[in-house]
């Protein structure tokens, strides 16, 4: 995150810088927070969807080494970070709860539906 950036404005931007692929987020999976003497880790795990056709960029650069479209029977094919990306996006497909946007708010902001 930037600073002054909300959460989902830094998910948006981080997919476009990685993939090319300009995003509309859909809902939360998860929310994690490590606390560790002196800060604190706060990650969000979105669901997205592309805004258009553009396809994922192919050419690497300084924020990644390209991207595509991946079938979810080809993922290991694919070498990914770690085992939690995998495990990511197989909760998803297995129907995973997905919390609405709504869930995340600005602090001291009012309680509504």
């Amino acid at each position: 995150m930037e600073p002054g950036e909300s959460l989902e404005a830094a998910a948006r931007r981080e997919t476009l810088e990685e993939t090319g692929v300009l995003v509309r987020l859909t809902g939360l999976l998860r929310l994690e927070h490590t606390p560790v003497a002196g800060a604190a880790r706060v990650r969000a795990f979105f669901l997205a969807e592309p805004v258009d056709d553009t396809p994922p960029k192919s050419t690497p650069d300084d924020e990644s080494l390209g991207a595509e479209w991946v079938a979810l029977e080809d993922l290991g094919r694919y070498p990914l970070r770690g085992a939690e990306a995998e495990e990511a996006i197989r909760f998803v497909a297995s129907g995973a709860p997905m919390y609405p946007l709504t869930i995340l708010q600005l602090e001291g902001g009012p309680f509504r539906a």
